[in-house]
């Protein structure tokens, strides 16, 4: 006989409470803090684990944003607009640091790869979240 999946009222038993927002704020701490060592200057090969878990912790937190924010529609929009606004002005602002030519190769490399995860998308949208870049 197979065990019957957990209801939701069993699942909110056995997860600590806690609030979305919470939970997305520690997140982006913690997003934040990885990359901060990263900045440190580490060496390679922690480097390279340090990215991993930058990669990983990024996909897991879209994937969450999108399986529960995305369907209160009401607000994606103030979401999106929001995150657009702060790239403009704190990411671009700080980008620009980087020089001409290092924002032109960034470029190149982005729209490769934005291009690469379409066509990727189109073949197996599951795929896209679930396997590394």
């Amino acid at each position: 006989m197979t065990p019957a999946s957990p209801t939701l009222a069993d699942q909110r038993r056995s997860s600590p409470s806690v609030r979305a927002t919470t939970l997305l704020r520690r997140r982006h701490q913690e997003i934040r803090a990885l990359f901060r060592k990263v900045r440190r200057r580490a060496a390679p090969p922690e480097r390279l684990r340090l990215r991993e878990a930058i990669v990983d912790r990024l996909r897991v937190h879209a994937t969450i944003e999108v399986e529960n924010f995305v369907p209160r529609m009401s607000v994606l929009a103030e979401l999106v607009d929001g995150h657009a606004h702060e790239e403009e002005i704190e990411i671009f602002t700080l980008a620009t640091k980087l020089g001409g030519r290092d924002l032109e190769s960034l470029g190149v490399r982005m729209a490769a790869r934005a291009e690469e995860m379409l066509r990727a998308l189109r073949q197996d949208p599951v795929r896209l979240l679930a396997s590394p870049a």
